[in-house]
């Protein structure tokens, strides 16, 4: 699993950087994101990203939002989830 993801508020309102340490032989990553409070059902795919870093946008300012990682490696293996990470969205 990826880790040290961490959340930072983005330059711009409803916007949120990730970043998180490189997992080796993957080949791109899958972002999932959960309001606020997290339950089992919550978590919803946010996009996929070839680097180990990505800038979400269009999220509601304000809100609490948490978001997870994996990666996805040759011949179509996931790793499990990150830890989460939270931050309120500027």
């Amino acid at each position: 699993a990826p880790h040290g993801l961490t959340a930072t508020a983005g330059d711009n309102e409803g916007e949120l950087d990730l970043v998180w340490d490189p997992v080796p032989k993957s080949k791109s990553y899958e972002v999932q994101t959960s309001p606020d409070p997290v339950t089992g059902s919550s978590w919803a795919y946010a996009e996929t990203s070839s680097a180990s870093k990505t800038s979400l946008t269009g999220l509601p300012s304000g809100s609490k939002t948490w978001v997870r990682v994996r990666a996805l490696g040759p011949k179509k293996i996931k790793s499990p989830w990150s830890d989460p990470a939270v931050k309120r969205v500027p």
